[in-house]
């Protein structure tokens, strides 16, 4: 790992540790990146269609911040994010859900 690699990883891997959810990632020039956060509640300016899925997700995403990543909450944390991205495809196809909604699911799915 050179050492942008590995000023990188340890710039996720501290972000990973606290209670923000990284909304963008930007590569510079120089290999390294930039990344915008949001905390739970600017990141999930959704509407109350998914209010008890995200609870939810939030309370087993805590949980799994808490436990330093303990393997025993993943189960919960993937079953809640699971919910979530069902009810939010249901949505969309009902067209009850705005394509910014859904990318904000599945761009938190990607970073946790």
């Amino acid at each position: 790992m050179n050492l942008h690699q590995r000023y990188n990883h340890s710039k996720i891997h501290k972000l990973l540790k606290e209670k923000l959810l990284i909304k963008r990632i930007v590569v510079k020039s120089n290999s390294t990146i930039d990344v915008e956060t949001e905390n739970w509640e600017e990141y999930w300016k959704m509407n109350s269609l998914l209010s008890n899925e995200l609870l939810n997700l939030k309370m087993s995403w805590l949980s799994l911040l808490e436990s330093c990543y303990n393997p025993s909450q993943y189960k919960q944390f993937v079953k809640s994010y699971f919910d979530l991205l069902n009810s939010s495809l249901l949505h969309a196809l009902k067209a009850e859900l705005k394509p910014s909604c859904l990318r904000r699911v599945v761009g938190f799915g990607s970073f946790s």
